[in-house]
């Protein structure tokens, strides 16, 4: 038996079909298909269903899942904290929810001179589904809107804390979060995210009656709104930048204002620590000087 059987047997089972995991390893489905069965050769007995489309797991390939994964990791892990880690190929993908990928992009480009054979894939999604996603193994680790209970099998690190602020025209300088929100139509982010949560619940606590015309996925739906006078909105106040600055009025929501805290979350025995190490210690330099840059604009 090779290392390489286990890792077969484990991208089929996070993939969802031999097809996908022999793109996932770079081989071709044939390939991966001759590593099973030789796997299955060595066992002496079958770990799939072959007679449903696609193929699944018996019982036996089930009993044996886990320990696969654990040597798969435990031996990635071991190569990764070698010397020669800055030499890590293949692909990683990373998770992040909308809104907080502007911070990826620099990020990436930082660590590039000392992991350039490696390829890193960003998938977007709500910080659940990406949470959940983490868990199962499909994603390394994401950029999330942290959420009060986390699996116990994640790793979470703070990266920064925004304040959450009403966007409204300029003209609307001076008044009150309360006021602007009561008096005018209002656009807020999805509810399925975080953000959108935290938002509906204080709102909600608050007793404010908003005249919410629609939901947005994106932050320049809602300064389009707000440029165009058609609605306020709120959303965290670093992603707002400062490009707008001058023709918006930002106010703080709720009193002290409402935060969200954006961390990096991770499975607990990662495959690859010092890479995700250093992917936090990046976007964390990433962010204070997109925040100074921020601060800068405000003054």
């Amino acid at each position: 038996m090779q290392l390489n059987h286990l890792k077969a047997l484990v991208a089929i089972v996070d993939t969802g079909g031999f097809n996908s995991a022999a793109a996932k390893l770079g081989l071709t489905q044939a390939a991966v298909s001759m590593q099973i069965k030789r796997l299955e050769e060595w066992l002496g007995f079958e770990l799939f269903e072959r007679s449903v489309r696609p193929p699944r797991l018996n019982n036996a390939g089930l009993e044996l899942l886990d320990q696969a994964r654990e040597i798969v990791e435990l031996c990635e892990r071991f190569r990764d904290s070698a010397p020669g880690s800055s030499r890590l190929r293949g692909t990683i993908k990373i998770g992040a929810v909308t809104g907080l990928s502007h911070f990826i992009p620099q990020t990436l480009s930082d660590l590039r001179a000392k992991y350039r054979h490696l390829q890193v894939q960003i998938v977007s999604g709500f910080a659940g589904d990406l949470a959940h996603a983490v868990v199962r193994g499909r994603l390394e680790a994401a950029v999330i809107t942290q959420f009060p209970e986390l699996d116990p099998d994640l790793n979470s690190r703070p990266i920064f804390s925004d304040s959450m602020v009403v966007v409204a025209p300029r003209s609307y300088a001076g008044q009150s979060d309360t006021e602007i929100l009561s008096n005018n139509p209002y656009v807020g982010p999805n509810r399925n995210t975080e953000v959108g949560r935290l938002i509906e619940n204080s709102l909600s606590k608050r007793k404010i009656n908003s005249d919410q015309i629609m939901e947005f996925d994106t932050v320049d739906t809602l300064l389009m709104m707000v440029l165009h006078g058609l609605a306020v909105g709120i959303n965290p106040r670093t992603t707002i930048g400062d490009r707008y600055l001058d023709d918006v009025y930002l106010a703080p929501f709720d009193a002290p204002p409402i935060q969200r805290t954006v961390s990096l979350i991770q499975r607990r025995e990662s495959r690859r620590p010092q890479f995700l190490d250093a992917l936090y210690d990046s976007l964390c330099q990433v962010v204070v000087h997109d925040s100074s840059k921020v601060q800068t604009a405000s003054h």
